[in-house]
């Protein structure tokens, strides 16, 4: 019997990093909010040869998109997927002892466009 599991589907500016992710994820975090509040993600990833200080370092602003897979969630072969959505960068920590990163991110809000239309009838 194979046992269930979340795995994060994670892009930052367009570019799948869920691979990448894989030796340094601590925690991905998803919250939906009801309403009146955008949603959020938090990623929590181990940083103890310091490449997200470094090449990988991100900025205030990327774009990150998330979802999450569920691998034999509620019966064996049976697996769902949750669209998270997009978000943009809006928190970056670290920390150490061990050495660690953080950051935390916002829905993007939908913009609507208004549609105005307007009809002009002529005399035939």
């Amino acid at each position: 019997m194979e046992p269930r599991r979340a795995i994060p589907d994670v892009k930052f500016n367009g570019k799948n990093v869920s691979k990448r992710l894989q030796g340094y994820l601590k925690t991905l975090t998803y919250t939906d909010v009801a309403g009146g509040e955008s949603d959020s993600i938090s990623i929590s990833l181990q940083n103890i040869d310091a490449k997200w200080l470094n090449e990988w370092y991100p900025s205030k602003g990327d774009e990150i998109s998330a979802g999450i897979s569920f691998k034999n969630w509620e019966k064996e072969n049976q697996d769902l997927y949750l669209e998270c959505g997009d978000f943009i960068l809006d928190d970056i920590k670290f920390s150490g002892g061990p050495m660690s990163a953080s950051f935390g991110a916002l829905s993007i809000p939908v913009i609507a466009f208004p549609i105005f239309a307007s009809f002009t009838s002529s005399p035939p």
